[in-house]
């Protein structure tokens, strides 16, 4: 996951990933994925709202962005640790605030 993160902060990382189509939706299902665990945890979400507030810097994919944050808003474990890790509410809030959502 990290890695991925890495690959979106870039620049060249974060067009590669949003100028197809296909790739960014296997992201997104790769997310996706990770989330839907019996188990989350802080570290892989805390990436992945990261990843997410990069790719809502694409007018193309914000939307698709506002999606997954309903994705994990809707996730009572999920709302529960965001809630209550000093980490992630901050990067919860940003993404909120980038997509309107």
């Amino acid at each position: 996951m990290f890695i991925i993160q890495r690959l979106i902060t870039d620049d060249q990382g974060f067009a590669f990933v949003c100028g197809a189509y296909e790739r960014y939706f296997a992201l997104m299902n790769a997310f996706q994925s990770m989330l839907q665990r019996s188990k989350p945890s802080a570290g892989p979400l805390k990436h992945i709202l990261s990843c997410l507030i990069r790719l809502a810097q694409d007018q193309r994919i914000r939307e698709n962005v506002q999606s997954m944050l309903q994705f994990i808003a809707q996730n009572d474990a999920l709302a529960v640790m965001i809630a209550t890790n000093e980490s992630l509410s901050p990067l919860w809030t940003d993404a909120k605030e980038l997509t309107q959502f």
